[in-house]
């Protein structure tokens, strides 16, 4: 239900999505301009970094916008606290907002732990954890999908992140054998999406 008063906050309910969106294109064009091949270790720890620092101010400005979700005055009784965007396509309350915090919260935790994993493995290129990344921008923006389109869009991203980390490694057979398997496992899951 669309509440008097929030029609001011109806773009600001994406604000951490926005922002980390524009700072993923921004880095990662960034680090494409750059010549990584002779540092590409310390690209990958400096790429952990930003990333993880994106996410920290990310998860800054959701709990900024449950601030400011929780002050606002219910003046309706037994209605919970909600507004809706971009026509109806995504909708913000209370509940969307805690699993946003909560899976940026622990993507920070596992983009620290898989840096010193990649290191380990020699997994050099920043690539993967953009991937990573934007499989965590599918997930938030699954968390305050409204309708059945945006829900396919929102999975559909997470999908095509997931298609590419499990191939990531164009040495292995394995690798490449898995992601091709998810692939095709994907696009018919996809087209019984619609079907009712």
């Amino acid at each position: 239900m669309f509440f008097v008063g929030f029609d001011q906050l109806k773009f600001f309910n994406l604000f951490s999505e926005y922002f980390l969106g524009i700072m993923l294109i921004y880095v990662f064009v960034v680090f494409v301009l750059l010549s990584y091949n002779i540092f590409d270790l310390v690209f990958q720890n400096v790429t952990g970094q930003i990333l993880s620092f994106v996410l920290f101010l990310s998860i800054f400005f959701l709990l900024e916008e449950m601030l400011i979700v929780e002050s606002y005055p219910k003046k309706i009784i037994n209605c919970s606290l909600s507004f809706v965007g971009f026509n109806n396509f995504v909708s913000s309350n209370s509940i969307s907002l805690n699993s946003k915090v909560w899976i940026s919260v622990f993507s920070v935790i596992y983009v620290v732990i898989i840096s010193n994993f990649l290191k380990d493995y020699k997994i050099s290129s920043f690539e993967y954890l953009f991937l990573i990344l934007f499989a965590i921008q599918g997930l938030l923006l699954l968390c305050c999908t409204n309708d059945l389109l945006s829900t396919f869009l929102a999975i559909e991203l997470v999908s095509l992140s997931s298609y590419c980390l499990s191939s990531f490694r164009k040495s292995s057979s394995y690798s490449i054998e898995a992601g091709i398997k998810y692939l095709v496992v994907g696009a018919v899951s996809s087209s019984f999406f619609f079907i009712r």
